[in-house]
């Protein structure tokens, strides 16, 4: 039996598979549509917090939210197609940098390391101290 012709047919019908995943798979990118969707993803993982105030990122990827009394912000990122929210108290932010319209932010969690923020002005002048405030007292003087 010859196999040059299965092979064609394998590699054709591979080839056909990977286009076909291709084509469905190109969806636009989730985004956080307004200030409200925001606040009610941060609040299903977090139904206790007491949301005073955010800002969602230029792009529609992620938000920051100011968290009523308590010190800590909250952080909805995108992650895929689906988004991810986290709560960063005290000591649980490595770093914070600055980068024209991004804030890059180091976080304490092996799960997600690092997120980038693209706010406008106003916005990175409000977060920024913010943020840097919740460093660990050796690298915030830095």
């Amino acid at each position: 039996m010859d196999l040059l012709p299965f092979l064609a047919l394998s590699a054709l019908g591979v080839s056909a598979i990977a286009a076909l995943v291709w084509r469905l798979d190109r969806k636009p990118p989730t985004v956080l549509a307004d200030d409200a969707a925001a606040r009610a993803r941060f609040e299903r993982d977090f139904p206790r917090a007491a949301v005073t105030a955010l800002s969602r990122a230029s792009d529609g990827a992620s938000a920051l939210l100011e968290l009523g009394p308590d010190d800590a912000i909250g952080l909805v990122t995108r992650c895929g197609r689906r988004f991810a929210t986290r709560r960063i108290a005290a000591g649980r932010l490595r770093s914070v940098a600055r980068d024209g319209n991004a804030l890059a932010l180091e976080l304490d969690d092996f799960t997600m390391p690092q997120v980038t923020l693209r706010l406008d002005a106003a916005a990175l002048d409000r977060w920024e101290p913010r943020l840097r405030a919740l460093l660990p007292a050796a690298e915030a003087a830095a």
